[in-house]
């Protein structure tokens, strides 16, 4: 199974729950929302402050093997 890595950004919505950090917006959420579903993807994610996409996603690709999907 792919990894997936992308881009978003956290919004300043309050969020009144547990287990959670914030709310992001994610560009073309829907279509990333259809991949995970179709390729059953676990719901879970990991979350970085620093714009660090491309550079996984190359190292992952190129370096180790993976397959990775890009969300654009």
């Amino acid at each position: 199974m792919p990894a997936g890595f992308g881009v978003g950004e956290f919004t300043n919505d309050k969020l009144d729950t547990f287990g959670g950090y914030g709310v992001m917006k994610i560009a073309n959420l829907q279509s990333l929302m259809g991949y995970i579903c179709a390729m059953g993807f676990e719901h879970h994610v990991a979350v970085s402050r620093v714009e660090k996409a491309d550079a996984i996603t190359e190292a992952l690709d190129n370096y180790m093997g993976w397959e990775v999907y890009r969300h654009e």
